[in-house]
């Protein structure tokens, strides 16, 4: 059961309280603006009468990104995670976070859901150079790095490294290319 106090959230589970740090004004992609609460059972984001909860089992990975004054958080949840297949995935995007939210997210996503938070860094003047791929209908943008040849390794390869960031094709309305 969730009851909600002006700063904190508390979980009940039977008779045991396990209070959750919380951010407000958080932004989930597709939605408004809303607050977004860890605890040890879920990640959780309310706005008005929309909810998402992700129980803390299904968090398979998670990301932080700093574009322009905010940070963006990713996180993928998968439906099968304990059963260990990769079922059926999906992300959820977040945005608002002061940069400096990192420190306390990633200490949150270590210990309650041993999970790493991955912090990505990229350009938003188009100064990052990567590689893109259409991947299950969405946008997929990686890291690319350059590595000794395996045979001579004073030639450089290229190859794939880390994704970036992803969006789904389906919510582009507008597309521009030059030429």
């Amino acid at each position: 059961k969730l009851h909600n106090n002006t700063h904190l959230l508390y979980f009940t589970t039977h008779t045991t309280k396990i209070m959750a740090s919380q951010w407000r004004h958080i932004g989930l992609y597709g939605h408004s603006v809303g607050t977004f609460a860890l605890s040890d059972d879920a990640l959780q984001w309310k706005s008005g009468s929309t909810s998402k909860i992700a129980p803390a089992k299904a968090i398979t990975r998670a990301n932080f990104s700093v574009f322009g004054p905010t940070g963006h958080l990713v996180v993928q949840v998968s439906s099968e995670k304990d059963k260990g297949n990769k079922g059926d995935r999906y992300e959820l995007h977040f945005d608002g976070f002061r940069p400096t939210d990192y420190d306390k997210i990633k200490d949150i996503f270590e210990r309650m859901y041993k999970i790493e938070l991955e912090r990505k860094s990229f350009c938003s003047s188009g100064a990052s150079f990567g590689v893109s791929d259409i991947q299950d209908g969405k946008l997929t943008f990686f890291e690319s790095l350059i590595v000794p040849d395996e045979d001579d390794p004073d030639v450089p390869t290229e190859t794939t490294g880390e994704q970036i960031m992803s969006f789904d094709l389906k919510e582009v309305s507008q597309c521009v290319l030059p030429g």
